[in-house]
């Protein structure tokens, strides 16, 4: 099954999980590392591989994506890093950066 690109979240009082609306760019990417930046209120998400429908087999992705967690709208960021999938990334708060780590460049 293709990714659908929906964000999920808690209800406001945290009963149930709801699909939050978000607008902009696409977040429909599979096996992707996703992290929180506190600093600027975002959810980064980067790489991943795009879901065919067929045995939802693609080459890894480079692009990053921002989603603002107070407006819910998703913007493209930064291309040329890395294409990976199945990889893990953290926010550095001393350096104010996302770091990556693993993951494979195979398609």
């Amino acid at each position: 099954m293709p990714a659908d690109g929906r964000v999920f979240g808690p209800d406001p009082d945290g009963s149930r999980w709801q699909v939050v609306p978000v607008t902009g760019g696409s977040l429909g990417v599979l096996d992707h590392a996703a992290a929180y930046d506190p600093v600027h209120n975002v959810i980064v998400v980067h790489g991943g591989r795009l879901g065919t429908g067929r045995d939802d087999v693609s080459q890894p992705r480079d692009e990053t994506y921002f989603l603002d967690v107070d407006t819910g709208r998703v913007t493209l960021g930064p291309r040329g890093g890395p294409k990976l999938y199945s990889h893990s990334m953290v926010f550095d708060p001393a350096g104010l950066r996302m770091l990556v780590f693993g993951g494979t460049p195979d398609g």
